[in-house]
C-alpha cells in the first residue's frame, strides 16, 4: 500500500530542509516539481514561467506531478508540495483553476494529514525560482492552506523548530519514531 505524505505550506517555510533530512534518515522522498521545472524553463527563456503566465506553467507542471504520485510505488514517502499547492497559486494570482486539479485531487489522494510550513521571516530567502517578498509568500501561504482543507485534508502545522526537531515531530505524528 502507497502513503504518501504531503509536507507543504509558505515559500521559504523549510519544507526543502525537511524533506532533505528525512530522505537522510533513509526515508523515500520526492522534490519539489515546481522549483524543478522553473529552473528549466528559465533556461530556455520560456514564455510558461509562473511569473509570466501561470496558467501555462500549472498545464506543465500538472502533468509532472501526476506523473510524480504515479511513481511513489507501495510505502511510506514524503512529497515536497502537491498538486493542490497549485490551487493556492492560482486562487492567491485571481487565476481560474484548472479542470485538471481537481481531477487530479479526487483521483489522486494523499495520506489525509498534510504537514503544513507556517510562514517564517528569519529563515525566508529568495532565489531564482522565488521572487515574490516574505509578505507575498505569508499571503500565498493562507490560500494553500485553505485549498488542503476544502480538499478534505487536516492540515498540521509544523513547530518552528531546529529542522532534526521538525522532522522528529513529523515522524512521531505518523508513528514512526
Amino acid at each position: 500500500m502507497k502513503n504518501v505524505f504531503v509536507i507543504t505550506g509558505a515559500p521559504g517555510g523549510g519544507k526543502t530542509s525537511i524533506i532533505t533530512e528525512l530522505e537522510r534518515r533513509g526515508f523515500r522522498c520526492l522534490p519539489e516539481e515546481s522549483r524543478l521545472l522553473i529552473k528549466e524553463l528559465i533556461e530556455i527563456d520560456s514564455p510558461a514561467l509562473p511569473w509570466r503566465d501561470i496558467l501555462a506553467f500549472n498545464k506543465l507542471l500538472l502533468d509532472r506531478q501526476v506523473k510524480q504520485y504515479l511513481a511513489a510505488k507501495d510505502g511510506t514517502w514524503f512529497l515536497d508540495r502537491s498538486f493542490v499547492d497549485n490551487i493556492g497559486y492560482l486562487k492567491h494570482s485571481g487565476v481560474p483553476v484548472l479542470e485538471g486539479i481537481s481531477e487530479a485531487i479526487s483521483k489522486y489522494r494523499f495520506s489525509k494529514e498534510v504537514f503544513f510550513t507556517e510562514p517564517w521571516k528569519e529563515i525566508y530567502a529568495t532565489d531564482s525560482e522565488r521572487k515574490e517578498p516574505f509578505s507575498v509568500a505569508s499571503r500565498l501561504s493562507e490560500f494553500m492552506k485553505e485549498a488542503y482543507i476544502e480538499s478534505g485534508y487536516n492540515v498540521v502545522s509544523i513547530p518552528k523548530l531546529p529542522v532534526s526537531k521538525r522532522v522528529d515531530f513529523v515522524l512521531e505524528r505518523i508513528g514512526h519514531k
